[in-house]
């Protein structure tokens, strides 16, 4: 029953599917807990005038039982009618009773089993999501340069590695303890001792460390490992490991190259310096900064930053113009010069020591 007509969705010797609910004796049998019985309809105050009596089908005998679901909503009737007048006794009621609850009990079923059918459906596209998903991640983390893997927060076990990890390491079981074992032995103490700290957090962290290969060769590798937490707990870390042995390499070179320039630069008693034209700074080496007679720190190793104005007052007066008209033609040209200044020195004989000094220019992309 809906709140302008009643629906027969279920009936036995009626060709209808239905009455307006003006009309409806279920009207009045959804709204009560007992069964309602109407002997003669003829004689009913509240049916007599009914079009349902008074016309077809002649309804003259109903009895309904409301259709009651456990959350209280009242759905309709279960009822039988007859087109002539008759009794209806106290066992009668209670079997038309339990027919209803029966009929309610199969209601329940159908919307539990359609529940059921909804999750579970649900589910399906949920799980077939997750599936796309892990596909896609899978094609994504295959294309990567740099080794992948998923590890449990439990024991380490390996859940996921990529082709690059699987391409690297060769065959390899999931135990963390066999990952571990790659770590070269210099390297693995501190490897450890991040991890250690990291893991005590539920953090991420990156560390530096050379790994070796499946044939042997080690590599020198940065790790950053992240934990994945849900719902507020850590579940798995994530690793990524790129080869960084090239770069490493380089700078190893460029360290060495800089330490051969600095001894050499010792050896000769020569300074160096660079003028920024964009923060108008002289940074003086440290011998720069003490043949020039500029402020530097006790630290042998560490360079002297200052103005122009700065680096300008420690010349010789005659010998600023000349310097600035040659370094000036230099940025035009871009060209290599030389220049010789004399600068301040208290132990000279006159006050002031000749330089010899050796530039080029560096522009940027915008000079």
């Amino acid at each position: 029953i809906d709140e302008d007509r009643q629906w027969f969705k279920a009936k036995c010797g009626i060709d209808a599917d239905g009455t307006p609910r003006g009309e409806a004796f279920c009207a009045y049998a959804i709204l009560t807990d007992d069964v309602l019985v109407v002997e003669d309809a003829t004689a009913d105050p509240r049916f007599m005038s009914n079009p349902l009596v008074s016309g077809d089908p002649g309804i003259r005998f109903y009895a309904g039982a409301p259709l009651v679901l456990r959350s209280g909503i009242r759905l309709g009737t279960l009822c039988v009618i007859d087109t002539t007048p008759r009794s209806f006794s106290d066992a009668q009621k209670d079997q038309l009773q339990n027919l209803a609850r029966i009929v309610v009990a199969h209601i329940e079923l159908h919307r539990e089993r359609m529940s059921v059918e909804v999750a579970l459906a649900e589910r399906t596209r949920s799980e077939a999501r997750i599936g796309a998903s892990e596909a896609r991640y899978r094609v994504l983390t295959d294309a990567l340069p740099q080794m992948v893997w998923v590890m449990t927060c439990t024991d380490g076990s390996a859940v996921y590695t990529n082709e690059q990890f699987r391409s690297y390491y060769g065959m390899m079981g999931p135990q963390r303890a066999e990952r571990v074992s790659r770590n070269h032995p210099d390297d693995a103490a501190h490897m450890a001792e991040a991890w250690v700290h990291a893991s005590t957090q539920e953090r991420m962290y990156t560390v530096e460390g050379r790994l070796r290969r499946h044939d042997g060769l080690y590599r020198w590798h940065k790790l950053i490992m992240i934990p994945v937490h849900r719902d507020g707990s850590l579940v798995e870390w994530i690793g990524t490991a790129l080869d960084i042995e090239d770069i490493v390499t380089a700078r190893t070179s460029l360290e060495q190259t800089t330490d051969l320039l600095r001894f050499a630069q010792e050896a000769a008693g020569a300074g160096v310096w660079q003028w920024n034209l964009d923060e108008a700074t002289v940074r003086n080496s440290p011998e720069s900064a003490r043949l020039h007679g500029l402020a530097h720190t006790s630290d042998l190793s560490a360079w002297t930053d200052v103005s122009v104005a700065e680096w300008a007052a420690s010349v010789h007066p005659d010998d600023v113009a000349g310097i600035k008209t040659t370094h000036a033609a230099a940025l035009r040209s871009g060209t290599s010069y030389k220049v010789e200044y004399r600068v301040k020195d208290a132990a000279a004989a006159e006050g002031y020591r000749w330089l010899m000094s050796f530039s080029r220019s560096l522009r940027g992309e915008a000079t």
